[in-house]
């Protein structure tokens, strides 16, 4: 039985919001009767090259090349790459990564790279 899908809410910048405010205030479907050990945790993972201390950020419906829409999960790395996922897929495949640049010789991921969150305009 398909089920529709629940209306993506955009995460463009560190906690929600330009005032930070750390909640989603559109999310109707969580509360306290279903979030618990036993029904809600970890579905799956992405493989990256490095530690994620950033947010990551999604944003609803980029058009594709394909001619479609997808909703897309952006991560960066210390090591200084950012990721692309499709949001609405478990494929652990990234639609696409850039490593911008090469970390400085003596330095490593937990100390250069990408450590905040960028900001999608």
């Amino acid at each position: 039985m398909a089920t529709a899908r629940a209306e993506s809410v955009e995460v463009l910048t560190n906690n929600y919001d330009n005032m930070r405010h750390g909640a989603n205030l559109r999310e109707t479907v969580l509360h306290t009767a279903n979030v618990a050990p036993q029904t809600f945790g970890r579905i799956f993972s992405y493989e990256v090259d490095g530690p994620v201390y950033a947010q990551p950020l999604l944003a609803a419906n980029i058009a594709t090349q394909a001619g479609g829409t997808l909703d897309v999960v952006y991560i960066v790395t210390g090591s200084n790459s950012v990721y692309a996922f499709n949001a609405q897929s478990k494929d652990k495949a990234a639609l696409w990564s850039r490593r911008l640049a090469q970390l400085p010789q003596g330095t490593t991921a937990a100390t250069s790279g990408i450590l905040s969150t960028p900001v999608i305009d």
